[in-house]
């Protein structure tokens, strides 16, 4: 009556007799849930958070992208077309360097 959840998964229920006569460890229902008993070990000492920080970071590139929000690239896609993007505006900052440096020289 008095154990928590976590001392519930913390039990080591190997050798277990069962009803059908065979072992914990031999049966099938025994896999699926020792499946169960790791997965919400582990979501308990993991946190959602960086997940969700690096899912704000991408829904934020594909706002700075042109086109970046639509749909079926995937990250892949995203990052080429971030990538190219770049490059794109890389291009530019030069060629109005160039122009800057063309016009300056002229008036002086």
């Amino acid at each position: 009556m008095g154990a928590t959840s976590r001392s519930i998964l913390a039990l080591n229920l190997k050798g277990m007799p069962l009803e059908n006569g065979s072992t914990y460890k031999n049966s099938n229902v025994s896999l699926r849930q020792g499946r169960i008993l790791k997965k919400r070990r582990a979501s308990l000492g993991r946190s959602r958070r960086p997940i969700k920080g690096i899912e704000k970071r991408v829904q934020t590139l594909k706002r700075l992208i042109p086109n970046g929000e639509s749909k079926g690239k995937g990250l892949d896609g995203l990052f080429n077309v971030a990538a190219d993007y770049i490059l794109r505006l890389q291009m530019k900052v030069k060629a109005m360097q160039v122009m800057v440096q063309l016009l300056s020289q002229d008036e002086g």
